[in-house]
Parts: structure tokens; C-alpha cells; sequence
């Protein structure tokens, strides 16, 4: 406790006894003899409530030649005994604690038989006798912060963890019930010399939910407990013996290691269907932090991963070499990359290595350097006690005996430890040079200590790096190549490095638990046990083969006694039908944010409405509260690092120290002033930012969305979608429309963003290439809709997949759209019929609209190996004849045009009008002479498909912005046999058009990019200059897939060419 803390609960205490001997205050509050004359000072001369009587004894006077001054408060209610710094924090905060779901850890104590001890005393002599003993136990709960909610007669009961919140509630409690035990046996030995009286209380606890509902002026808490949490902690209050502490499975769970306790076996209670294991608390357990609980809880047994230790240990051996590597480990949450790291880390492989390992934390990309912070101190062995001159001679001692050439290494790394000298000429530098220099020390030292020694560095969690910490990773691994390091690190899916060109770069992904391991680390937890059969495939199917969420389900399962036995041996108590996935706990920032003042936690909630990134304006436009105010509150929650100030222009904003604390400041809000708040900002954000609200259209979706105004949630998640689609983040902007369509059955009179929602979501399942899905959303929105001009819209989006046979193969195809004229497109293998679908989606209002699935493609037959092109362009033919459709217009996107150029020459009346797009005449001698083939092909064959296609996305789509384009080509092509992506690279002339097209007759339009690497800009000139009559049009800047970077451009030009058989002079006369 703080002196403040001891000096209210002195006051209280001298208040109602009137005096107090100071040998009871040094025992009370473990005070030493300079403490005692600082408390005696501020009681006698500072605050004039107490008089000395003989050096022995404070006498209360409530203030010189004044009677005490009487408790304004009812001694039976809470406030007359809770004190002052505890009731300030719940009467300032309260507003914010009501109507809140809390984890609390309830306590009850009392006298037993204290009544019958006292029958035959005066009342006031009892009662004298009795208050000391009620006075210890809340003395006892107030230590630990806890709040006496009630005082019944002869005993109290508390809670920890609420109103004022606590993550280690139990562990609080637990010591709070050791504490008062120990006061009351004290004051015990006392009372039995003087009265012959013998006290003892008893204690029980049990852990569970509450609801708060009101708190009163009185500190009177109004609540709700959730099953049986009070209940259970009265029953072992009454169970418990005089001067013992009984505590349920629950608390135990929760403070396992911090308490010692003796099981007392299961106990029947009332109310109960089955008897409740009882424990009884002994005494302080050795246990003092979670990492040291989870150590001596023992690590369950490490299975599978067999391939992929085995690729770390490849790396290993080419690092020991003197080949330094990277190895990125990526996965899903719980999937076991870290257990991995461990696994391999403490192997015997290792033995020899200076091993250096940090993570990154979902709180840190506000901090700088955070990471590398953490291994720094490894590598210096710095302590959290060291001193500034310490750690400056850990630092300076260890560089300059690793190489004295190092020496201009040192000021750096003491800015970064925060230990350099004030006079040190380095602080006089400018931030980017400080920065150069940084980064190059940190590269440095590395570099010349892996000469020393190999060094293996594990760096976790990327996806929370800062982005100073990944600019010297970044740094650091471009020097890899000729050291002896092994850089380790491991990432969540949403995160992209940039090594993948790198010759030494692997990238490991780590997946869910295939099913035999799932059956290995399932028969290592439970047991083999046959009666375990149906728990085992019910606990496959709800986590999906995590082992994170395997281990905890397990945990859950023996914690509610589901399962009885021991690690590898349970039995199953009873069928189950569910499972409960437990949530994590986070409420060790719920306690930070309680112990604020009330401004600034309010403050503080609001910026968490806001987000993890707090523009100031924002703030101070929903906080309504003076500049001056407002900043001073902001330097004071930066002081206690839950903000950082993050960047100053062009406007000031605010970070969360991490997004835990974000998280916990939101939950703490009420349900209606949260509603409220985001209201307040989404309306800011469109009052400030008018011009620019698309770039705000995910903020003010979510903003809305919580704010529960429907409609405009709606609209806005209808705009996020249809950004992220012009992004290319087509999973992204499914997500949004999806969440759209769920909130318009909520709102009102939004039958126009319905139907606007399922139409976008079918043009994005289309992008996709999934046209079931895309036909549903389709057919959802003609339902919808009532106006005849939008169902014939929406209907000619639909996709009618039909069926050509050619020597008994089947040929997919797709009918879309309607009009006079009919484009049939196709497109090679790697194109997929989703890669034209942004210019399909344009102008299938106006034309009647034919895609096809290549053999060995889609919905298509499997191709043979050796297909030739006369045969893909005899396959487009069949489609044509069995389409019926007349006025036909072939458009070939890259071997495609190939193909087209074949069926015009063989079969030239079916054509009205050919668009080669993106072709080239010779694919044989292009690919013998193109540098990225052979590499290509080299990766396939060594079995690194999805390396070799970044590589062909790379190639195909080298314009800007087109990240999350590049990340679907991949995604889509996965799913091809390396056989057939070989294939297609592999030398064939027949595949040359060159001989044919001096006899194209067919009017021609050339389509080509100036930038395509795939098809270079001298095949399409070719294809002009030697088909007779033929039209060049080049895009200026663009690549291989025109019909995605081009799309507005590219249907213009085709649509006046299909109509008028030219050019247009300019794109925007074609519209």
C-alpha cells in the first residue's frame, strides 16, 4: 500500500476506536519505526485529528480542543467502512462501472460461534470485543483492494475483481483470507489472557461472474451473480472450520502456485447436482508470476512437424557454413509456430550456438525498436535493476572485447538502451542520421558475432513489428548471405514479408494438425481410453485440429471435471454434446484503467471508441472538453504509457501502447454510453472529412454499425466494399458486403442497398471464380428487386454454364449478358476465366458475353498432356457452334490470342472481328529467350509451386497497387498440377502462329501493354505489321493483364472497335 493508502485506513481506524496503540499500527500495516513517527506527524501536527498519550498510545481528537468528529455514514453500510482512497475510485468511476460483467472472487468470513461465546456479556463489552475482529477482516480486504460489500453482524462479505478490477482477483482474495486470519489469531491470543474469550473466523471463497448493476452514494453495490458464484463462496464459509479457509476448484484454477492448499475431496452441496472438490488454503505458495505457474504445469507432449524441423535443421547446417538463412514460419493463431521455435531451439542441433530470441507483442508497433530492445538486453545480460552506468559498462565492456573496431557501434546502442551520456556528440545528430547509424551498429555487432560464433535469432510475431524493428531486420538480412546466421522468424497470414526473392529465404507454412497427429497429441492429453471415442472426434471437429485449442477445450473439460483421472489417463465423467472454447483473460489492463482518475479513464474509453489510432481532433471533438484539458489529460495517460503520441503533421494523433489495452478500454463501457460515443464520432469523422469519406468508408462502417444506426452502416459497408474491390482485395470486400447484407435485415427501408449488396457480392464471387455462388447472390437480388430495369440488369450478369462436345470431351462455357453481338473470350490455363471478369462485368449490359474453360480448366475435361493449339482453337469452335450465337467477335488474352488467330485462319467465316490481347506470335522462341522462364520452370520442377507463380505475378502484374491482385493469381493457381503449369512452358512451334497470319482475313484489332515482361511489346507489333489490315492500340505503362490494370481503357477501346471496326481518338469519346 502507499503511505496515502495507510494513512486513510489509520484514520478510519483511530475514527471509530478512538485509540490505538502505536504497537497495533506497526502490526497492522507492517510498519518499521520511521514509518510510525511519519504517520504520527501527519495525524498530530498535519492534520490535527490525534493527540500523543505518554509515546505509547494516538488518542483521536478529531482536530485541537474538538471532540472526535462523528462518521456522517451509517457504520452498516459500506461507505462507513470502506476506505477513503477505495471509495474516492468507486464513486468517481462508478458511472463507468455499472451494468458491467466482472470476474470477481467472492469472500465471506465470520465468527463462528461468536454469539454464544458473548450471551452472557453486556452488549457494549461484546461488542467491543467483536468490532476489533470485523475492523482486521476488512482491514485485511482493503490491503488487497477489495471491497466489503456488506457487514453481517459478526462477519463481512467482499469481493475482489469488482467494482474495482483485478487479473489476479483470487490470488487477492486468497491473501486477503491468509492476512485477516493472521490478524484476527493475533488479536485472539490477546482477548483469550485478557477476557478468556477464544475468537475464530472462518473463510471460504469461490471464483465465477458477476453483473454490477448500480452502486449507490453509499458504496452499496447493486448485482447480479452469474450461477452460482455467491452462493458456492457461503457455503464454504460455512463449511470451514474455525480458523481455516476453504476455496472451490475455481479459485484454485486461478491461483494455483500462489496458495498452498491441503484437498479436502469432494462435498455435497445443497442446490448442487453433484459434490464440489473442497481446498483448504495452508499458506502462501512459492509461485509469484504466471511464467513460473505455467513452467511447473509441465509442457504437454510436442507431436508431428517432422518435415517441417527437418527444414530448420537444413537451414541450420547451410547457416553453420558460413550461408546464412531465413526461415519464416507462418500460420494461423494456436497452430503451434512458437511451440515449433521451442522445440527446435532446445534441440541438440543447437549445442554450440549463441541463441538470441525476441517477439514482437500486439502492443508494440508504437514503440520503437521494441524487439530489438528485448534481445539487446539478452545479449548484454542486462538486468531490469541496472543502473544507467551498469548497463553503459555491460554494453561498452562486451562490444569493445568483441572487437575494439566496434567502438563507434557503442553510442548507438546506449541511445537505443536508453543509457547514453547527456554530453555524448551522438544526441546532436539529426533523426535520420541517428537512424542510419542505428541500424547499422545493430547490423554490425551481429555480423561480427556470428564470425566469433553462429548465431541463431528467433524473432516472433512479426505481424506486431514495429516498423523500426523491421527495417533492421530488413537490413539484417540483406548482410546474410556470407555470415553464419540463422534468423528465425514466425508470422500470422495477414502479415507479407519482402524476402521472398532471396535465394536463402524459405518460407515454412505451419497448418492445423493433420488428423494422425491430431490422434497423437489427443491420446497424450486424454489417454487411449475407448469410452473417450466420441469426446475425441467432437473435439476434432470444433477446433479444426489446433493444438492451442485442443489443449485448452482438455483443460476446460477437467477443470468442470467433464473428465476425471490425470494427464493420459482421463476417463469421461459424462457425454457431451458441446464444447466450451475458453476465452483468454485480459484483465491485468482492466486494473490499470480502474486506478485512473475518472476524467482520464473516461478519456480514455472515448479514444478506444475512436480506435487503436486516435486522431486528436476526433478526440477532442467527442471528448467536448478545453484544449488545454484535453492535452494535459493526454500527457498524463502517456506518463502511465497507454498512449503514445504517434505523429504530429500533418495533424496530431495517438496511439495505443497495444491493442490489449484498446481492447479492455472498450470492453469497460457500457453498452448504451459506447452506442452513443461511436455515433458522436462517426458523425465528426463525415462532418470533418466530406470530401475525403470513401477513404473513411471502413471506419465510419464500423462506427455505425456499433452505434446501431443500421442504414448508414449499410451504405458504408457497401462503400468499403466496393474500395476494396477496386483494390483488388476481393476477400476483403466480400467480408464488408457480407456484413452489409446482415445489418440490412436489421434496418429499415434499405431494400435499394439489399439488392446494390447481393449484386456486388456477386460481382466479387464472380472475380473470384466462383459462379455458384455468384448465381445464388444473383438470384437473391432479382428476388429482392421490384423494378423491371434492374432485374434485366442484374439477369444479364448472371452466369448460364453450358457445354460444348469435341471428340467426346467436354468443353465449359459461360453465357452472360445480351445484345446483337456476341465477344466470346478465352484465355490460357494461368489466365483463369476470373481474369477478364472486371471487363466482362462492363459490358454485359450491350453485348451477349461468352467465357470458356480451356480443356484441363474450371468446369472443362482434363486435357491430355501434348494438346496442341489447333486443337484449343477446334475447341473454341465447338463452343461457338453450340452457343448458336451469330455476329461472332473472338477476343484471345495471351495464348489465348493464339488460339483465335488459329480458328480465324482455318476458320475464317465464323469470326466477324478478332482482339488479340496480350499474345505473341511465337511463344516457342519467346520463352527460349525470356531470363525468368528458366527459373520458372527450375522452381516447379524442385516442387516450389507457389514461389515460381510470385514470380509469374510478379512478371504479369508489375504495375503499383496491385499487392492484394498478385496474392488472388497465386491464391486461384494453386490448385493447378505442377504438371500442367510445366507444361505450358514447355517448348512447343506448333504453338507459333508466325506462318499464319499473312492469310488472317478477318478485321483485327492488337491489344498489348508497353511494360509486359510475359509477352514483350515486339510480339504485339509483329502481330500488327503482319496480319493484313490490322489495328495496334498500346497501353501505355501497363503489363500482361490489361483487363485488370486497364479495365476502363481497355473496354473503351474494344467497344468502339466491336461497333465501329476503329480506333478511338480518345478513351473517353469511346464512352
Amino acid at each position: 500500500m502507499t503511505f496515502e493508502e495507510i494513512l486513510d485506513q489509520a484514520l478510519a481506524m483511530l475514527q471509530r476506536r478512538g485509540r490505538v496503540t502505536y504497537r497495533t499500527l506497526k502490526r497492522q500495516f507492517h510498519l518499521d519505526d520511521n514509518a510510525v513517527e511519519d504517520l504520527k506527524a501527519e495525524l498530530i501536527e498535519a492534520q490535527r485529528v490525534a493527540v500523543d498519550e505518554n509515546g505509547k498510545v494516538l488518542v483521536w481528537t478529531g482536530g485541537v480542543g474538538m471532540p472526535p468528529a462523528p462518521n456522517t455514514e451509517p457504520e452498516h453500510t459500506p461507505r462507513g467502512y470502506t476506505p477513503a482512497h477505495l471509495a474516492e475510485k468507486i464513486l468517481t468511476s462508478k458511472s463507468a462501472l455499472e451494468g458491467e460483467r466482472k470476474h470477481v472472487t467472492v469472500l465471506f468470513a465470520d465468527m463462528k460461534g461468536s454469539m454464544e461465546l458473548l450471551a452472557d456479556r453486556d452488549p457494549e463489552e461484546a461488542r467491543h470485543l467483536l468490532d476489533p475482529v470485523l475492523e482486521r477482516m476488512m482491514l485485511a480486504v482493503h490491503r488487497y483492494e477489495g471491497t466489503v460489500n456488506q457487514v453481517m453482524g459478526d462477519g463481512i462479505m467482499a469481493l475482489f475483481g469488482a467494482p474495482i478490477a483485478h487479473e489476479d482477483h483470487a490470488v487477492r482474495a486468497c491473501y486477503a483470507a491468509l492476512t485477516m486470519q493472521a490478524s484476527v489469531k493475533q488479536y485472539a491470543a490477546e482477548v483469550q489472557r485478557s477476557h478468556g474469550v477464544p475468537i475464530h473466523i472462518r473463510v471460504g471463497l469461490n471464483a465465477g461472474e458477476v453483473v454490477v448493476r448500480s452502486i449507490g452514494s453509499d458504496l452499496r453495490m447493486d448485482y447480479t451473480a452469474v450461477g452460482q458464484t455467491t452462493h458456492l463462496a457461503a457455503r464454504m464459509e460455512q463449511m470451514a472450520m474455525p480458523g481455516s479457509i476453504l476455496i472451490t476448484p475455481e479459485v484454485l484454477k486461478l491461483a494455483e502456485g500462489y496458495v498452498q492448499v491441503t484437498p479436502l475431496g469432494p462435498v455435497p452441496i445443497k442446490g448442487l447436482p453433484r459434490p464440489v472438490e473442497v481446498f483448504e488454503v495452508m499458506g502462501a505458495g512459492p509461485v509469484r508470476s504466471r511464467l513460473h505457474a505455467a513452467v511447473a504445469r509441465g509442457l504437454t507432449r510436442f507431436v508431428g512437424r517432422d518435415a517441417e524441423l527437418e527444414q530448420l535443421r537444413r537451414a541450420l547446417d547451410a547457416a553453420q557454413n558460413g550461408h546464412g538463412q531465413v526461415v519464416a514460419v507462418v500460420g494461423e493463431p494456436g497452430v503451434g509456430k512458437s511451440r515449433l521455435f521451442f522445440e527446435f531451439i532446445h534441440s541438440h542441433r543447437t549445442h554450440g550456438w549463441l541463441i538470441l530470441e525476441s517477439s514482437s507483442v500486439s502492443y508494440g508497433k508504437a514503440t520503437s525498436y521494441l524487439p530489438v530492445l528485448d534481445f539487446l538486453k539478452r545479449y548484454f545480460q542486462i538486468d531490469d535493476g541496472d543502473t544507467t552506468q551498469r548497463i553503459r559498462e555491460k554494453i561498452t565492456g562486451k562490444v569493445l572485447t568483441l572487437d575494439e573496431r566496434l567502438k563507434d557501434a557503442i553510442p548507438p546502442i546506449l541511445s537505443l538502451l536508453e543509457a547514453l551520456p547527456e554530453d555524448d556528440p551522438f544526441r546532436s545528430l539529426n533523426p535520420l542520421q541517428r537512424r542510419s547509424l542505428v541500424l547499422d551498429a545493430l547490423k554490425q555487432l551481429l555480423i561480427r558475432e556470428s564470425q566469433r560464433q553462429p548465431l541463431l535469432m528467433a524473432f516472433e510475431d512479426l505481424h506486431w513489428m514495429d516498423s523500426e524493428s523491421q527495417a533492421a531486420l530488413d537490413i539484417l538480412v540483406e548482410s546474410l548471405p556470407t555470415s553464419r546466421i540463422l534468423l528465425l522468424t514466425n508470422y500470422r497470414p495477414e502479415y507479407e514479408d519482402h524476402w521472398t526473392p532471396k535465394t536463402y529465404y524459405t518460407r515454412l507454412r505451419v497448418d492445423p494438425l493433420p488428423e494422425t497427429d491430431v490422434d497423437e497429441l489427443l491420446e497424450a492429453l486424454l489417454g487411449n481410453a475407448s469410452s473417450l471415442g466420441p469426446l475425441k472426434a467432437l473435439l476434432k471437429e470444433r477446433t479444426g485440429g489446433n493444438p492451442f485449442f485442443l489443449e485448452e477445450s482438455v483443460a476446460t473439460l477437467v477443470e468442470t471435471r467433464a473428465l476425471a483421472g490425470q494427464r493420459g489417463a482421463y476417463q469421461l465423467d459424462h457425454d457431451l454434446h458441446t464444447l466450451q472454447i475458453p476465452a483468454t483473460v485480459q484483465a491485468l489492463l482492466a486494473a490499470r484503467i480502474d486506478r485512473l482518475p475518472a476524467g482520464e479513464k473516461q478519456l480514455l474509453q472515448n479514444a478506444a471508441v475512436i480506435g487503436t489510432d486516435v486522431p486528436l481532433a476526433l478526440l477532442q471533438e467527442i471528448s467536448d472538453l478545453p484544449e488545454g484539458d484535453l492535452r494535459l489529460r493526454l500527457a498524463h495517460l502517456q506518463g502511465a504509457e497507454f498512449l503514445y503520441e504517434t505523429r504530429l503533421f500533418p495533424a496530431p494523433e495517438y496511439s495505443f501502447k497495444h491493442a490489449l489495452t484498446h481492447d479492455v478500454a472498450y470492453g469497460s463501457l457500457l453498452h448504451e454510453r459506447r452506442r452513443i460515443v461511436h455515433r458522436l464520432v462517426a458523425k465528426a469523422i463525415e462532418a470533418r472529412f466530406a470530401d475525403r469519406l470513401s477513404e473513411f468508408s471502413e471506419a465510419l462502417a464500423s462506427h455505425f454499425e456499433r452505434g446501431e444506426v443500421w442504414a448508414k452502416a449499410v451504405h458504408y459497408h457497401l462503400r468499403a466494399a466496393e474500395k476494396a474491390k477496386e483494390q483488388y482485395a476481393y476477400q476483403s470486400a466480400v467480408r464488408s458486403c457480407t456484413q452489409a447484407l446482415e445489418l440490412a435485415a436489421k434496418a429499415q427501408d434499405i431494400d435499394e442497398g439489399r439488392v446494390r449488396g447481393l449484386v456486388l457480392l456477386g460481382d466479387l464471387w464472380s472475380l473470384l471464380g466462383d459462379v455458384e455462388r455468384a448465381n445464388q447472390s444473383y438470384d437473391q437480388a432479382l428476388l429482392a428487386s421490384t423494378d423491371p430495369a434492374m432485374q434485366r440488369w442484374i439477369s444479364n450478369k448472371r452466369q448460364r454454364q453450358h457445354r460444348a462436345i469435341r471428340d467426346r470431351a467436354k468443353i465449359a462455357f459461360y453465357e452472360y449478358g445480351s445484345g446483337d453481338v456476341t465477344l466470346v473470350f478465352v484465355a490460357p490455363t494461368l489466365m483463369t476465366v476470373a481474369s477478364y471478369e472486371l471487363v466482362v462485368e462492363r459490358l454485359c449490359q450491350e453485348f451477349r458475353i461468352i467465357r470458356i474453360d480451356p480443356r484441363g480448366t474450371g468446369a472443362s475435361d482434363p486435357r491430355p498432356r501434348s494438346y496442341t493449339r489447333q486443337e484449343h482453337a477446334e475447341d473454341v469452335r465447338a463452343v461457338i457452334e453450340a452457343s448458336g450465337a451469330g455476329r461472332i467477335v473472338g477476343v484471345g488474352i495471351s495464348r489465348g490470342g493464339t488460339w483465335m488467330v488459329s480458328l480465324a485462319a482455318t476458320h475464317p467465316s465464323l469470326l466477324q472481328k478478332l482482339v488479340v490481347v496480350s499474345s505473341n506470335p511465337a511463344p516457342s522462341v519467346m520463352y527460349s529467350q525470356l531470363d525468368w522462364v528458366d527459373e520458372v520452370r527450375n522452381l516447379l520442377r524442385e516442387g516450389k509451386k507457389e514461389q515460381a507463380l510470385r514470380i509469374l505475378a510478379s512478371i504479369a502484374l508489375p504495375e503499383p497497387g496491385t499487392d492484394h491482385l498478385i496474392e488472388e493469381f497465386v491464391r486461384a493457381r494453386l490448385s493447378l498440377s505442377t504438371d500442367a503449369l510445366l507444361n505450358f512452358y514447355e517448348p512447343d512451334p506448333e504453338a507459333d502462329i508466325v506462318a499464319l497470319l499473312p492469310d488472317i482475313q478477318v478485321p483485327t484489332l492488337v491489344m498489348h501493354g508497353t511494360a509486359d515482361r510475359r509477352a514483350p511489346m515486339e510480339g504485339g507489333r509483329y502481330l500488327a505489321e503482319h496480319i493484313p489490315g490490322a489495328q495496334l492500340y498500346t497501353f501505355k505503362g501497363k503489363g500482361h493483364a490489361l483487363a485488370f490494370t486497364a479495365t476502363s481503357e481497355f473496354c473503351a477501346v474494344l467497344r468502339c472497335f466491336v461497333r465501329t471496326g476503329t480506333l478511338p481518338a480518345t478513351v473517353d469519346a469511346a464512352w
